[in-house]
Parts: structure tokens; sequence; C-alpha cells
């Protein structure tokens, strides 16, 4: 996760606090008014419930209720719009990694997969889907790429090597890895394969 989004993240963590907060406001102020919050504890239950765009309706009656159904809807469309912008940001990030050539493989820092783009899923011959979650060992079903994203993981240092595949033909790549942190802590790896065989091959015609 970059900069941009792990800030995003934390505003949203932050703002749902402040929303968790907010209906405990609302049980103290319906225990101390000793009236019923019906339709707001109904909007809470549907915000809950990842219903972002419920709000509380029509007059709200005294001034406590007023304000606590004011506080209520503003934080729900805080939620409501943090939750956009990050979903926005990650069609954006799969549309990007869908079109790549380069393939691409990110691992937490317990070696789970948590991506294959496109690209290196049909290299490997892999079903991206069924690969997260699963130890990169198991998963990528190539040695030195494992062995790759092994080394950045142990180290937290980049670490760069040339590797080819065989099948159905000969293809070599330069394959880059990086640490993936998030709060000044480890947090995974990420390796972007370049595909050089042609490259490799005109040096070889070449030094025929």
């Amino acid at each position: 996760m970059n900069r941009v989004g792990r800030a995003r993240a934390f505003v949203l963590w932050t703002t749902l606090a402040t929303f968790a907060a907010g209906l405990i406001l609302a049980w103290l102020l319906a225990r101390a008014a000793g009236r019923p919050l019906e339709e707001m504890a109904a909007v809470a239950r549907r915000l809950a419930a990842g219903e972002y765009g419920a709000r509380v309706r029509g007059p709200l009656g005294g001034d406590e209720r007023a304000l606590l159904g004011e506080t209520l809807n503003a934080l729900a469309a805080r939620v409501e719009e943090t939750v956009g912008e990050l979903s926005r940001d990650k069609s954006s990030l799969a549309a990007v990694l869908d079109q790549m050539a380069e393939g691409v493989v990110a691992v937490d820092a317990e070696g789970r997969v948590l991506l294959v783009n496109p690209a290196l899923s049909r290299l490997l011959g892999i079903d991206a889907a069924q690969a997260r979650g699963r130890g990169h060992l198991e998963s990528l079903r190539h040695h030195g790429l494992a062995e790759l994203v092994g080394e950045v993981l142990r180290g937290g240092h980049p670490a760069a090597r040339e590797l080819r595949l065989f099948s159905p033909e000969e293809l070599v790549f330069d394959a880059h890895a990086a640490a993936l942190t998030q709060e000044g802590r480890p947090a995974g790896a990420l390796v972007v394969l370049h595909d050089i065989t042609r490259l490799r091959r005109l040096e070889q015609v070449r030094r025929d």
C-alpha cells in the first residue's frame, strides 16, 4: 500500500472510531433523556452493515436529538466519502495491474500471496484467485522467484536477479523485488518481472 493509500486508510479508521464514539454518545443520550431513538438506532445498524448512504430523515424532535441526528449524518457522510475514495483507488490500481505487460506479485510479511496480476498468472500458469492467501513457496511454483521473495522478506532490502522460465518456451526476466512497509514496519514484498528475452537473444547473436 503506498503512502496515499495508507493515509486514506488511517483517515477511514479514524472516522470509524469517531463514528463508534458517536454511537456510544447516542446511547448515553437516549438513556439520559428517556426517549426512544428508534430511527437513529436503525440508521446506525444500517451503517454498521455497510449501507453508507443511510441517513436520519425527517424532524428529529428535541434539541438533543436534533444535534445527535445531525452529528450522525455528518459522520455517515464522511465515512461514505472515504470508503468511496478507497474503492476508486482500488479499482484504478486493479486496472493498471491488469494492463501491465510485466508480471507482478505481492506477498505479506508472512509470505502469503496478496495479489498476482494477469501477466504473471499467464507466465507461471497459476490461478491468481487460488494463489491469494497461500504461501508463496506453494503458490508461485518457481524456485528462483520464491527465493527472491524470501530474500527480501528476511532482509528487508531491495534485491534483483535474472530468472528463466522454460515452458512453453525459454523466457528470461529481470526480476526486481522491494520490501513493503506500513507505518515503518515490514509488511511484505513486491516483485516485478521485466521480460528481457529479446535482449538476451540479441546479445547471443552478437557473440556468435
